[in-house]
């Protein structure tokens, strides 16, 4: 069977994305940007909920020896955000068959926001972008859910929780 026009364009755009992928992975500037990556914590529900009570606007959240290992600083004066950390206790005295030989607790801990630390820029993964292959289905699909009688809406959607941004 004859391959279509359409779907000739998606088998180049995969291969176009495929070679772009390769070509990514193996430079300098995504492993530097993995490196980073992987320096940032992701927090949980209740320690996300906690960061954006007390700063809103936290974009890149991490602790002070993190910051340091970046090789950014947090500026003085800045308070941190306090944020529970598990932490575990030895017992001394406990029963080896039904108790656990250690206890789990939670303390309060302070991390900064990019926005209160200076130092070295952090890296930036840039890609270049793929050309947009979806505009036309949109219109097919609200088309389809209409036919259907499935509401659409549209919504603007935003992170719950702190994160490391990267520009794609």
């Amino acid at each position: 069977m004859p391959e279509n026009k359409k779907m000739s364009r998606t088998r180049e755009l995969l291969e176009q994305l495929k070679e772009g992928i390769s070509q990514v992975k193996s430079s300098e500037e995504f492993q530097s940007f993995l490196r980073a990556m992987s320096m940032f914590h992701q927090y949980s529900f209740h320690n996300c909920m906690l960061i954006a009570m007390q700063r809103p606007d936290a974009t890149r959240v991490a602790g002070y020896r993190t910051w340091e290992k970046l090789g950014r600083y947090v500026k003085k004066g800045e308070h941190g955000i306090g944020i529970f950390a598990p932490c575990k206790l030895r017992r001394e005295e406990h029963d080896e068959e039904t108790e656990p030989n250690w206890i789990l607790y939670f303390k309060t801990v302070h991390v900064f926001d990019v926005s209160q630390t200076e130092g070295e820029p952090l890296p930036k993964l840039t890609v270049n972008e793929i050309e947009n292959t979806h505009e036309s289905l949109l219109p097919a699909l609200l088309n389809l859910c209409e036919q259907r009688g499935i509401e659409v809406s549209f919504e603007q959607l935003a992170m719950a929780c702190p994160h490391f941004e990267y520009n794609l």
